[in-house]
């Protein structure tokens, strides 16, 4: 965190776990650092599993997505782009947002093992959907949903 305060220090950096509820999560450390996460499921599948193995087990404290907003965010500053990438929890983080208040005007989170054809049965889609935002393009584990309001401004401009 120290390298990221001195390379971007007009950045608001936390150190805090998102969940949907205020708890206590495990923060599973991998001997290569791209592994580690949050998901028990997901960390005992990769656990010994080509060459790679958990060093360490670690428990931190999280928070919901608004509560996190509500503490950090300044006043009348807009989220543009929100990226969620949590290792199989982007649900729970996403679930965990006030999309009445916050409204990102471009979301990606990653969805693991889903395809263009079957996002509709992906929960994160639906959530998405169902909180006004569109799927606007995908790559293989990522998912691009932009807000109505910033696709109809889009709409107005390109007119």
């Amino acid at each position: 965190m120290a390298a990221f305060h001195k390379a971007r220090p007009r950045d608001i950096s936390l150190e805090i776990p998102v969940m949907e509820h205020e708890g206590v999560l495990t923060y599973y450390q991998f001997n290569e650092p791209a592994l580690n996460g949050f998901s028990k499921s997901l960390s005992d599948s990769r656990d010994g599993k080509g060459g790679y193995h958990i060093t360490s087990a670690t428990e931190i404290r999280g928070l919901p997505l608004h509560d996190i907003l509500n503490r950090y965010l300044p006043e009348n500053m807009e989220i543009d782009f929100l990226s969620v990438d949590v290792e199989g929890l982007d649900l729970e983080v996403l679930r965990s947002n006030d999309w009445s208040r916050y409204r990102p005007k471009v979301v990606m989170a990653e969805l693991l093992e889903s395809s263009l054809s079957n996002m509709s049965e992906n929960p994160v889609y639906d959530l998405m959907e169902k909180n006004g935002y569109q799927l606007f393009a995908k790559s293989m584990n990522t998912a691009f949903f932009l807000s109505d309001e910033f696709l109809a401004l889009r709409s107005i401009q390109a007119a």
